[in-house]
């Protein structure tokens, strides 16, 4: 009949529930070991274990619909019900190992990742969480990848361009010890105080940087600044470079423009511009800085007659350690850094910077779009 099998009655007094309830107890506590270990969602957890919870219920619903038998005997009822469970086991486990896949790859990628330093060639058709996860491991990989780049490249550029001007002061201290009444002693130690100039402004520079990088996670603490004011003082600490190179600054700025930024910052980022067109310009060149409303943001350009650059690419000159490096039109040394923290300034506070320029010797722009105030 359809009362309640001995089986059942049985496992109950030996186990404390029903056959159902225990399986539906086995799948909730499978779902949330996945769930802790593997970061699944969890109504695909619910969907599964729905399955092999409803499997037995729900063939022998149908069987017992389509069946013409008014009698069925128990264990009959057993056996039907026993193998609907076993395919509702099966069908929750093959559902499960299907979900916990792209985990098991990810697993695998990463291993394979951490010995070789090739980047996890993880599938990216997921659109759930799981896909969320695999994205971000591909997207981790490749950042830690640029990062060891870049530390390499740093490495490099501390080998050179620390060490050659250490060699050559040595070599002009040597010089003048052997000379001391020399005519050039005067010129060795002037050559000696340019490398060591050099190497002060190259800390400096670096010293911003990392600062820059590890504040990276934070938002700049942005307040209203007057652009007028802020750009002449700005201008102002340039005096004697302007004088040395006989260069003249034309400005082009309405006196109520205000621009919402970080002020030391932003402050690094004009000088940085106005230190390039100082040292590319040649004696007696015009300096043109201008700014402009437009609309929810604040143009603002710094224009040279100097040097200029043939680029078919002009980004490449805000790159860490651009190759694109050149003296300045008196000697006057670059250390790649400077547009580069440049950019990640402006971008830190929602800008943008581009250059561009005619030609070689036909000047440069260095053009900026930055939040209204």
């Amino acid at each position: 009949s359809m009362s309640e099998s001995h089986f059942s009655r049985s496992f109950k007094q030996s186990v404390g529930i029903s056959p159902y309830q225990y399986l539906m107890q086995q799948r909730v506590e499978r779902a949330k070991q996945l769930l802790e270990q593997q970061s699944i969602s969890i109504y695909k957890i619910i969907f599964v274990s729905l399955i092999g919870m409803t499997a037995p219920l729900v063939g022998a619903g149908i069987y017992f619909l389509l069946s013409n038998q008014t009698q069925i005997a128990v264990v009959d009822v057993f056996y039907l019900v026993l193998a609907f469970t076993l395919a509702g086991i099966i069908c929750s486990v093959w559902l499960l190992n299907n979900l916990a896949h792209p985990i098991a790859l990810a697993q695998k990628e990463l291993t394979k990742y951490n010995q070789t330093g090739e980047i996890p060639d993880l599938p990216a058709y997921y659109r759930d969480e799981v896909g969320l996860i695999l994205r971000g491991i591909k997207k981790t990989a490749r950042s830690t990848n640029r990062l060891i780049t870049e530390k390499n490249d740093f490495t490099a550029m501390l080998s050179h361009d620390l060490r050659s001007p250490i060699v050559s002061i040595i070599g002009l201290l040597k010089l003048i010890k052997a000379q001391p009444e020399s005519v050039q002693a005067k010129y060795y130690c002037d050559k000696a105080e340019e490398f060591g100039h050099h190497q002060l402004n190259l800390m400096e520079s670096i010293l911003s940087l990392l600062n820059e990088e590890n504040q990276s996670q934070q938002g700049p603490k942005k307040v209203n600044v007057n652009l007028s004011k802020f750009l002449a003082q700005s201008v102002g600490q340039f005096e004697l470079s302007l004088k040395n190179k006989q260069l003249a600054v034309s400005q082009d700025i309405p006196p109520q423009l205000v621009v919402n930024v970080e002020p030391y910052s932003f402050s690094q980022v004009i000088t940085n511009l106005l230190h390039n067109a100082i040292k590319f310009s040649r004696k007696g060149d015009q300096i043109y800085l201008n700014a402009s409303n437009g609309g929810d943001m604040v143009k603002i350009s710094v224009e040279d007659q100097g040097i200029g650059f043939s680029l078919d690419n002009p980004e490449i000159l805000f790159e860490r350690f651009t190759p694109e490096r050149k003296r300045g039109t008196q000697g006057e040394p670059t250390n790649g850094l400077g547009l580069y923290l440049t950019k990640k300034i402006i971008e830190k506070h929602q800008g943008t910077i581009s250059a561009e320029s005619p030609g070689n010797n036909k000047g440069a722009t260095f053009r900026i779009k930055i939040p209204c105030g």
